[in-house]
C-alpha cells in the first residue's frame, strides 16, 4: 500500500485511530486490525498512527529482525521508522527508542541493542561518522534503541524486574559513548584489555565500578583473590567522563585484573571470586591513546531529548501503551540518578507546527476534586470499575488489583454482585507468578472462601533461604516475599514458612531501615512499608520490634512537605501503605494526619484516585482505617537529628537514642547519624544518646503536642577513661575514599579492622599508651604513623595510599624486576625448586616456591634472556623487555619434562595378502617386559625402560615370529610384519619383516 503524505489517512489506519480512541473510551482491551496478504519478500512499511501521549504509535509490516539473512545490521527498518517520525515531528531529538508489540530475532543473548547514527565525540575510542541523512536528520539524531517486545519486559512499577528494563534502556543509551577506550601500556602499546564482548563492553577482568556496560565491582580480599560485590547497577566515573559528564580529573585509576585462564568476554557476576595479579590504569594511560575528549566536560552536551515509538502490525493493548509509559516515567529519574544529577533526558513527542494532533487517548490526569472528599464516592467509583468479567484493572494487573478491590469493598454494605464475581474470577484466573498467586490466595481468605488448592503451591515455592522470588526457582527478592508473607497471614498459616520468611527479611533490611525491592537495592517507601506492616502482624519478638524501629526511622524521614510519601513527588499508593504501617506503631498526628489530609486531597472529581483501580483501593483502605478510630488528640512529639563526632564531625550510625523517661521509647541513628524518634511525651523532657566507645550524651527538649523536634547535630566525645583512633584512608592520586584498607594497630593496644565503602574506620576503647598505626592494601604503597593516646582523647589517622604501579617514570638505569609462575608442561601443576636467573649476570638469581612463584630482582633494562631449568626437564630459556624500574609479571611459564621411557609400535599382517591381523600376541623381554594384543587394524604399541629387547609374534594358525631390538630414551622402536598361515603346521618358521628404530 502506497504510503500518503497528507492528514487523509487510508481507511485501515483511520479504522485503528478510531478503534484506538473508542478502546479508550469503552475501556475495551483489544485492537486488532486485519492484515494483508503477506507477499513473498515483503518490503518493510511504517504508517504513523499518532501521538498517544508521550508515545508515537506506528504500524509496520516487512522483516524487522536485528540482523539481515547476509549476516549484516538490518538497518533500513530503523531508517524508515526514522524517516516516517520525521515526517510529521521536529528534528530535535537525539534517540529514538523504539519498542514493538511482536517478536523479532535478535543476537544470540540479546535483549536490546543500540544502532549509532552518528559520532562527533573525540577520545571516546570511536570513529566519527554521522548518517543521519538516511534517517531523515539533518545532524542532530544521535542513535536508535531497539527495547523489543513491549509484552515480554516489566513494565509495572510494583514488578521487582521492573528495574532491570530501566536498566535495559540505561545500558543501551550508553553505547553511545562507551566502551570503546583502549589505553597505553607501561611498554608504550596500545592495549584493549579494558574491553570485553563485542569490543564494546567492558572486560569481566575490569573494576568497572559495577558499570551497567558489564565488568564488575572487584573488592580485593588480601590474598591474591578478588570478589565481585556489585555488577550491572550504575555508570562509572570513567562512563561519566566518556558521556561528558565529569572531567578526567574525576575518574581515579581502575584496577585491571590479570588472569589469563579468565574470560574477559565473561558477563559480570555479582558474588564471582577469582584469582589474579592486580594492575592499575588510570586515565592518563587512556588519554595517551585515545586523546583527550572533545568537547570537554565543561562545555559537553548533558541535556538530551528522546522520543518513545511503538510499532505494532496492527494489535494494540491498553497495557502495551501504558507499559511503554511506566518505563518513559521511570526513566526520565533512572538517568538523573545515574548521572549523579549531571544529566538530563526529556521524553516527549513534539509536532512539527503545520501538522494537525491527534486527540490524546491516554488516561487523563484526575481532575481535583471542589467539593469536600468522599470515601463513599472513592466506594462507587470502583463498583463501576470492575469489568464484566468480574476483575479490576489491565489484564497484566488485574489478579493484583482484583484481590486489592475485593478485600478493600468487604469492608463496605452493599456491593452487590462486586464480591462473587470477583472471586469466581480469581479463582479460575492462572496464578502466573508468586504475586498473583498469593494475591489469589488473600482475597480467597479474607472472603472465607476455600484456597487449599492454591496454598500448597505457594508454599512449595519457598527458597531454602526462607525467600521467594517471582516463580518456582527464581532468585529470592523481597517483594515477592512480601506477597507470600501476606498470603500466609490471611490464611492463618504462617508457621514454619512463615518464621523463615521473616528471618529472610530480617537478614534483607538495609543499613538505613529500610528496604528495596531486590536483595542491595536501594530502600524505598512501597517495600519498605509492605514489610513493617507484617512484621508488626506476626509474633512479638526483640529482633522483629527491632526492625519495625528503624523502618520506621525510614518512613518517617520519607514523609514530604505535602503530607504524602514517596521519593519526591508523593504518591497515592505508597502514602495509602505508609499509613497503614506507621498508624500501627506511633500515634503522632502530625504524622498520621498528614498522610491523610494528603489522600484526601488526591482524590479526582469521578471520586477515584488517579482512575486507577489499585491505588482507589489503597487511599480507600487507608482512610477506612484512620475512620475507625475516634480522631487522636495528639499527647506527644517526635524528635529528629543527626548523631555526630565531636572531634571529626562524622555522623555516626548504630547510636541508641532513649527518651530518659521510658527505656522502651527508643531507636537508633541510620546510615548519616539519622535518627527519628516518636512518641515522646509533651513537656520538658530528656534525650540520651550513646554508642560504644563514646561518653554518653543527655539532651533536654521542650515537646509540644503533635510536633516534630529537630535537634540538629547531637555531638559524642569518647570514653573518658579510654580512647579512640579514626580517620579516612584515600588514595593519593584521586583524593577518592578507599575501602577494605587493613588497618592495624600494635603498641599499648593492638587490633585491626576494614576501612568502610567512604574509606573510614575507627578503634573504640583504646587503651591509652604509645602505638603504631599501619595503612595497608593490596596495590598501594603501606602508610605508617606513630602516636600516644589520651584517656579521653581521640587520635586521627589520615594517610594518602599511593598505588604500586604505575609508578612515575624512573631513570633509564633503574633495574627492573621480573616475576611469574613455573609449571610443568603436560601437568600445568606448579613447580618447585625451578632455577632461574639472568644469562648475562647469573647473580641476579631466584628458586620457585611451592607455588612456582618466582621474582628476579635488579635486571637491567632492555630486553634480557632469562634461564630456566630443573632436573628431570629440559633447560629453557625466555627474552623479555624489561622497562627501567618496571615490575614485569611473565605470566605463566612452562617447563617440558625430560623424557625416562621408549616404545614399541608397529603392524602385524598377513604374509600372504597384507590384510592386518588382529587378536596377535606381542611379547616383549630383555630391558622391561610386557605384552598386548593387536587391535582390529593390526596395530599395537607398548611403552618400557629403554635398552635391548627381544619381541615375539604369536597367533594361532600362524608360525611364531622372533626378533630383537634397541629401545631409546624418548624413541620409537618400530616393528612391522608379516605372519605365515600354517598349512599343515609346519615345525619351524623363517623370520619375515623388517626391524628398526623409528
Amino acid at each position: 500500500m502506497k504510503q500518503k503524505h497528507t492528514l487523509t489517512m487510508s481507511d485501515g489506519r483511520y479504522y485503528l485511530v478510531l478503534r484506538l480512541i473508542l478502546f479508550f473510551l469503552l475501556a475495551t482491551f483489544t485492537i486488532s486490525v486485519p492484515a494483508a496478504p503477506a507477499a513473498a519478500a515483503e518490503p518493510f512499511t511504517a504508517a504513523t498512527i499518532g501521538d498517544f501521549g508521550h508515545v508515537t504509535v506506528m504500524e509496520v509490516s516487512g522483516n524487522y529482525d536485528q540482523m539481515t539473512p547476509e549476516g549484516l545490521v538490518n538497518a533500513v527498518p530503523r531508517e524508515l521508522i526514522a524517516q516516517e517520525f520525521y515526517r510529521t515531528h521536529k528534528d530535535e531529538y537525539d534517540f529514538l527508542t523504539i519498542f514493538s508489540t511482536f517478536d523479532f530475532k535478535l543476537k544470540a543473548e540479546a535483549v536490546a541493542f543500540y544502532l549509532g547514527v552518528k559520532n562527533d565525540t573525540l577520545g571516546i575510542g570511536s570513529e566519527v561518522f554521522d548518517n543521519g541523512h538516511l534517517y531523515g536528520s539533518g545532524g542532530k539524531l544521535q542513535g536508535t534503541v531497539d527495547m523489543g517486545n513491549i509484552t515480554k519486559l516489566a513494565s509495572s512499577p510494583l514488578d521487582p524486574r521492573f528495574e532491570f528494563s530501566l536498566d535495559i534502556l540505561a545500558h543501551e543509551m550508553l553505547h553511545r559513548w562507551s566502551a570503546f577506550v583502549k589505553f597505553r601500556d607501561a611498554s608504550g602499546n596500545l592495549s584493549a584489555a579494558l574491553l570485553g564482548k563485542d569490543g564494546s563492553h567492558w572486560s569481566y577482568l575490569l573494576d568497572s565500578k559495577g558499570s551497567l556496560e558489564y565488568g564488575n565491582s572487584w573488592r580485593d580480599n588480601g590474598d591474591g583473590t578478588f570478589t565481585s560485590v556489585a555488577a550491572r547497577k550504575y555508570y562509572s566515573p570513567l562512563d561519566l567522563y566518556l558521556m561528558g559528564m565529569i572531567d578526567s580529573s574525576k575518574v581515579p585509576p581502575v584496577l585491571l585484573i590479570d588472569n589469563p585462564s579468565i574470560d574477559p568476554k565473561k558477563v559480570s557476576g555479582a558474588g564471582d571470586t577469582i584469582s589474579g595479579t592486580p594492575r592499575y590504569i588510570s586515565i592518563e594511560d587512556i588519554v595517551s591513546a585515545e586523546g583527550e575528549r572533545v568537547p570537554k566536560a565543561e562545555v559537553a552536551q548533558k541535556q538530551f531529548k528522546m522520543a518513545f515509538i511503538l510499532i505494532t502490525p496492527g494489535t494494540l493493548t491498553r497495557d502495551d501503551l501504558n507499559g511503554v509509559e511506566n518505563i518513559r516515567k521511570g526513566f526520565l529519574t533512572r538517568f538523573s540518578i545515574l548521572t549523579d544529577g549531571q544529566g538530563l533526558v526529556q521524553i516527549a513527542p513534539t509536532k512539527k507546527e503545520e501538522l494537525a494532533t491527534n486527540p490524546d487517548v491516554l488516561p487523563p490526569d484526575a481532575t481535583p476534586r471542589t467539593v469536600t472528599p468522599s470515601i463513599d464516592e472513592g466506594v462507587s467509583w470502583l463498583l463501576a470499575a470492575q469489568q464484566e468479567e468480574g476483575y479490576w484493572g489491565g489484564l497484566q494487573t488485574a489478579p493484583r488489583d482484583t484481590a486489592k478491590a475485593i478485600t478493600v469493598l468487604g469492608n463496605f454494605p452493599l456491593t452487590g454482585t462486586a464480591q462473587p464475581r470477583a472471586l469466581q474470577w480469581l479463582a479460575a484466573s492462572g496464578a502466573k507468578n508468586t504475586d498473583y498467586l498469593s494475591a489469589k490466595i488473600a482475597a480467597l481468605a479474607h472472603a472465607g472462601e476455600d484456597f487449599s488448592l492454591f496454598i500448597d503451591a505457594l508454599l512449595s515455592m519457598q527458597n531454602p533461604d526462607g525467600g521467594w522470588g517471582s516463580n518456582r526457582n527464581y532468585q529470592s527478592d523481597p517483594i515477592d516475599t512480601c506477597s507470600a508473607m501476606q498470603a500466609l497471614l490471611a490464611a492463618n498459616s504462617t508457621a514454619a514458612a512463615g518464621g523463615k520468611g521473616a528471618n529472610y527479611l530480617l537478614a534483607r533490611q538495609n543499613a538505613d531501615g529500610g528496604w528495596g525491592f531486590q536483595t542491595e537495592a536501594s530502600s524505598n517507601v512501597l517495600i519498605t512499608a509492605e514489610v513493617a506492616a507484617i512484621l508488626q502482624r506476626l509474633p512479638p519478638a526483640n529482633a522483629l520490634a527491632m526492625a519495625v524501629n528503624t523502618a520506621t526511622a525510614f518512613l518517617l524521614n520519607r514523609q514530604n512537605l505535602d503530607g504524602g510519601f514517596g521519593s519526591s513527588p508523593s504518591t497515592v499508593y505508597e502514602t495509602a501503605l505508609a499509613y497503614r504501617a506507621l498508624s500501627g506503631v506511633i500515634s503522632d498526628a502530625t504524622v498520621l494526619k498528614g498522610a491523610i489530609n494528603y489522600l484526601y486531597a488526591a482524590q479526582g472529581s469521578d471520586g477515584s484516585w488517579q482512575q486507577e483501580p489499585y491505588s482507589t483501593a489503597l487511599a480507600i483502605e487507608a482512610l477506612h482505617l484512620s475512620g475507625m478510630s475516634p480522631p487522636v488528640i495528639p499527647t506527644s512529639g517526635t524528635v529528629t537529628g543527626t548523631v555526630v563526632d565531636r572531634a571529626t564531625a562524622q555522623p555516626l550510625d548504630g547510636a541508641t537514642v532513649t527518651f530518659a523517661g521510658d527505656s522502651a521509647i527508643t531507636t537508633v541513628t541510620a546510615a548519616g547519624g539519622v535518627f527519628s524518634l516518636a512518641d515522646v511525651p509533651a513537656g520538658a523532657q530528656s534525650i540520651a544518646v550513646s554508642l560504644n566507645g563514646y561518653a554518653p550524651a543527655t539532651q533536654s527538649v521542650s515537646i509540644t503536642a503533635g510536633s516534630i523536634l529537630n535537634l540538629g547535630s547531637i555531638k559524642l566525645g569518647p570514653n573518658p577513661t579510654m580512647g579512640m583512633i579514626k580517620g579516612v584512608i584515600t588514595a593519593a592520586a584521586s583524593g577518592e575514599p578507599l575501602a577494605d584498607v587493613s588497618v592495624t594497630i600494635t603498641g599499648a593496644f593492638a587490633g585491626t579492622v576494614l576501612t568502610k565503602g567512604d574509606g573510614s574506620f575507627a578503634f573504640v576503647n583504646v587503651t591509652p599508651g604509645a602505638m603504631t598505626i599501619t595503612a595497608s592494601k593490596t596495590g598501594y604503597r603501606s602508610a605508617a604513623g606513630t602516636g600516644t593516646i589520651i584517656a579521653g582523647s581521640v587520635l586521627s589517622f589520615h594517610p594518602q595510599l599511593t598505588i604500586q604501579s604505575p609508578l612515575p617514570p624512573p631513570p633509564s638505569s633503574t633495574p627492573g624486576t621480573l616475576m611469574g609462575r613455573i609449571v610443568d608442561g603436560a601437568t600445568n601443576e606448579p613447580l618447585s625448586g625451578v632455577a632461574g636467573f639472568l644469562k648475562s649476570n647469573p647473580t641476579i638469581a631466584s628458586v620457585s616456591d611451592a607455588a612456582g612463584g618466582f621474582t628476579l630482582e635488579d635486571v637491567p633494562p632492555g630486553t634480557q634472556a632469562f634461564e630456566f631449568s630443573l632436573p628431570g626437564y629440559a633447560t629453557s630459556t625466555a627474552t623479555v623487555e624489561i622497562s627501567a624500574g618496571a615490575i614485569v609479571n611473565f605470566g605463566t611459564f612452562a617447563l617440558s619434562s625430560y623424557p625416562t621411557t621408549g616404545s614399541i609400535k608397529g603392524l602385524i599382517s598377513a604374509a600372504v595378502d597384507g590384510r592386518p591381523l588382529s587378536g596377535a600376541t606381542i611379547t616383549v623381554t630383555g630391558s622391561f617386559s610386557g605384552s598386548t594384543v593387536t587391535g582390529a587394524d593390526g596395530t599395537f604399541i607398548l611403552e618400557g625402560t629403554p635398552g635391548s629387547v627381544t619381541i615375539t609374534v604369536s597367533k594361532a594358525g600362524y608360525a611364531p615370529l622372533t626378533g630383537t631390538g634397541t629401545v631409546s630414551v624418548g624413541g620409537v622402536l618400530v616393528v612391522n610384519l608379516q605372519m605365515t598361515e600354517l598349512i599343515p603346521v609346519p615345525t619351524t618358521s623363517d623370520l619375515a619383516g623388517t626391524v628398526h628404530d623409528g
